[in-house]
């Protein structure tokens, strides 16, 4: 389904949140596809696919949702609160997706637990744009230049039940009627009452056999040197988001100065004597291009029993650790890894260091034995584990290889419980 455009926003007005070396928004198919699996489609669209358009200074944000783009909090009664109602239920799932997260053993779990959190932190109150009952957020994963990171401005768009204070809803209730008067005999059986309870509650406290009054656990309360450092951070963040507005605009001063300022007009240059066409030289055929040396990584896998066809993926590395290959299919529907070995027309064939003795030569393979779908292909190669004497970051090696085309050779380096995108290739 084609996407829409429904917002725009200036970069220099926000700030994009990231954690462990990993911004949000550019990690989009990966934590729409998690959602749209974990979860459901209506979920992976509650984040709008954000495009950033550098050269313009500006961030457009599409939606595969069908209708006009409402902003919520501008929306008429009843709509409004069915839509709110609609947002609490999906930001309430993707909490405990990430709770869930968050309780897993693998780093990439944790990693990917903080970037959904960072997902649902918005900038202001109007991010959220309604589309035939579909919530989606614009802007997320952003904060104000000049504003720390406020998780609250989304919590407060979530749906309110009926009769809370500050709903408008009061009821007027008229005097109590009155207590008929009460006979002598009434009291003292009152009196006799309250002293027979009295009794009873002083045997309780002086025995205690039910452990009622034991003295609570020691509670955790806050050091007052922590709060002051906590109240030093958000200063400190808003000094420098004030320092970024206005290096913005020294920026936007001199612009116009520059702008301001007249062309620069040369002096024509003297005409030229007339100079006879030299003779062209035979025309000599293009060297051929150099082979290229053997890829002993493409040996290695091999040996271990990978396959080749149209398209081959190879990931080798030169210790214990694990590394694992995943390619994103088109338009973030599936992922080719070790927890779905066979997606769009590919599968993960080899899989080393995985489980067992680890080997000092590990490698992985994805292959697809006919040409896939068309579209653009993503591949990531994630740190899963680190394994005794291992180092924390491990050196890697990827080979592309397509039929009828050069083979490619991309190399780099990635830590514990890190994603780095090697290289993206489109089928036509």
């Amino acid at each position: 389904m084609e996407a829409s455009l429904i917002a725009t926003t200036r970069n220099a007005d926000l700030r994009p949140l990231a954690t462990g070396g990993q911004v949000a928004t550019e990690v989009w198919q990966q934590i729409a596809g998690h959602l749209r699996q974990s979860l459901s489609p209506a979920h992976a669209a509650l984040l709008a696919e954000p495009q950033p358009a550098p050269d313009r200074g500006l961030t457009d944000w599409y939606s595969s949702a069908q209708g006009p783009a409402l902003v919520l909090e501008e929306m008429a009664e009843p709509a409004r609160e069915a839509a709110r109602n609609a947002l609490s239920r999906l930001v309430q799932d993707v909490n405990g997706e990430i709770a869930k997260l968050r309780a897993s053993r693998r780093d990439a779990d944790k990693l990917l637990a903080e970037l959904l959190a960072l997902a649902l932190i918005t900038p202001s109150a109007d991010s959220v744009r309604v589309i035939g009952g579909q919530p989606v957020l614009v802007a997320w994963g952003h904060a104000a230049v000049n504003a720390a990171p406020a998780p609250e401005l989304l919590l407060g768009q979530l749906s309110r039940p009926p009769g809370t204070l500050g709903s408008g809803n009061m009821e007027i209730v008229g005097p109590p009627p009155a207590e008929p008067p009460r006979q002598p005999w009434a009291a003292i059986g009152a009196l006799l009452l309250a002293l027979l309870l009295l009794l009873l509650a002083l045997l309780l406290l002086w025995r205690d056999p039910f452990g009622w009054f034991h003295a609570p656990p020691q509670q955790c309360v806050v050091a007052p040197g922590d709060l002051e450092l906590a109240e030093r951070l958000r200063a400190e963040q808003e000094r420098e988001g004030r320092l970024r507005q206005e290096i913005l605009q020294e920026m936007q001063r001199l612009a116009a100065r520059r702008l301001a300022c007249p062309p620069v007009v040369r002096a024509p240059e003297p005409p030229r004597p007339a100079v006879p066409a030299p003779v062209p030289a035979p025309a000599t055929p293009p060297a051929a291009p150099p082979p290229q040396p053997p890829n002993q990584d493409a040996e290695r896998a091999r040996e271990e029993g990978a396959r080749t066809g149209r398209i081959q993926v190879i990931l080798a590395w030169d210790d214990v650790n694990d590394l694992d290959l995943s390619i994103l299919c088109p338009a973030g529907q599936a992922r080719i890894y070790f927890g779905q070995t066979t997606a769009c027309g590919g599968t993960l064939d080899v899989d080393r260091n995985a489980g067992g003795a680890p080997t000092p030569r590990p490698v992985e393979n994805i292959v697809f034995s006919q040409d896939p779908p068309p579209g653009t292909y993503t591949i990531v190669v994630t740190h899963y584990a680190t394994h005794a004497g291992g180092p924390r970051v491990s050196p890697w090696r990827v080979t592309l290889r397509r039929e009828g085309r050069p083979e490619q050779r991309f190399s780099g380096q990635v830590a514990t419980g890190q994603s780095v995108t090697v290289t993206t290739f489109t089928v036509p």
